[in-house]
């Protein structure tokens, strides 16, 4: 459904006409949509399955920001890694001008809660023990960001 031959998607014209470009093709309502943001769990139809329905009607202009999609549900690393790649997507694939939306997540709140968190340990000024407890969750802590992907760990 995306617009293939649209200026904006091309990245050897200036940053200036790729805006003009799709500003000019935006709607009120997909620039409103690109101002909003939605909680995840919106978009979800049970603790681990996300509804095509929901997505199709919260998402149709497209979204400025999704909010915790490991952080607002029950989802691990890894699936939360593909519920996010399944939301992008359908926004890049089947809304109109083809915009991804900005995946928000907080480490403190989201995947890293359900562990001990390092900064605490790191407050107590224990040192850290190898076998500890705290370094089993260190290390769950850094494969959690790894699976995210680049700029997670």
């Amino acid at each position: 459904m995306t617009t293939i031959d649209a200026r904006y998607r091309d990245g050897s014209l200036p940053v200036d006409a790729r805006v003009a470009d799709l500003l000019a093709r935006m709607t009120l309502d997909e620039k409103l949509a690109q101002l909003g943001s939605i909680w995840s769990f919106e978009l979800f139809r049970s603790e681990v399955e996300l509804d095509p329905e929901r997505i199709r009607d919260r998402l149709a202009d497209g979204i400025g920001h999704i909010s915790r999609v490991a952080g607002a549900t029950n989802l691990g690393p890894a699936a939360a890694a593909e519920a996010g790649n399944q939301i992008q997507r359908f926004l890049v694939e089947e809304t109109r001008l083809g915009i991804p939306a900005l995946l928000h997540e907080e480490s403190l709140h989201g995947l890293l809660a359900r562990v001990p968190r390092r900064d605490r340990e790191l407050s107590s000024g224990s040192p850290l023990r190898s076998g500890s407890l705290m370094a089993v969750a260190n290390a769950a802590e850094d494969a959690s960001l790894k699976a995210r992907g680049p700029g997670w760990d």
